[in-house]
């Protein structure tokens, strides 16, 4: 297998520590050849991460992203009341990152905390993806939480792993 490089991104440092553990866990135990990059979205503006994956864009392998976090932005103008409200309840700002790798062919999966966002990420997993894509699939695949209630990437990379592994047969072909 050739090298895979993946980005992370994920606003909770707890969270972005466990994505990091999954892919080194993932290089030292198995074949796996991964160059990773995290953005954690606390920390960057959403403007920033979009720069950068267009940048990378040609040797970019896939990314793994969050689904609900506060999309940090530059120079937005919100007042400081809806800034605290977008930070208490986080829209779903990784959409907007699966649009941009969909649109690229860029194979990318969802991590989230299911249980915590409830029945509009079951739908969406259940029913949207379904019928947008139909029986070949859809381009990215959403990986549920763990039994501990983090989210779980041991999963997401597996999946991303799965998606890069299908693009490069069906190039190949």
């Amino acid at each position: 297998m050739k090298k895979m490089k993946i980005v992370l991104i994920e606003d909770k440092p707890e969270e972005m520590v466990r994505a990091q553990r999954a892919v080194a866990g993932a290089i030292s135990g198995t074949h796996l050849d991964i160059e990773m990059e995290s953005f954690r979205m606390d920390m960057v503006p959403l403007e920033f991460v979009f720069e950068r994956l267009e940048a990378m864009k040609d040797t970019l392998s896939g990314v793994i992203t969050d689904l609900h976090f506060y999309p940090r932005v530059g120079h937005s103008g919100l007042d400081l009341a809806t800034v605290r409200k977008l930070q208490q309840d986080p829209p779903p700002a990784g959409l907007a990152v699966v649009i941009w790798c969909v649109a690229r062919g860029i194979p990318v999966v969802i991590c989230t905390d299911s249980y915590h966002h409830g029945a509009d990420v079951t739908w969406f997993n259940d029913v949207g993806l379904r019928a947008a894509f139909g029986d070949r699939g859809a381009p990215f695949s959403l990986s549920d939480a763990c039994n501990d209630g983090g989210e779980n990437w041991n999963v997401a990379l597996a999946n991303l792993v799965y998606l890069v592994n299908k693009r490069n047969e069906e190039g190949a072909e």
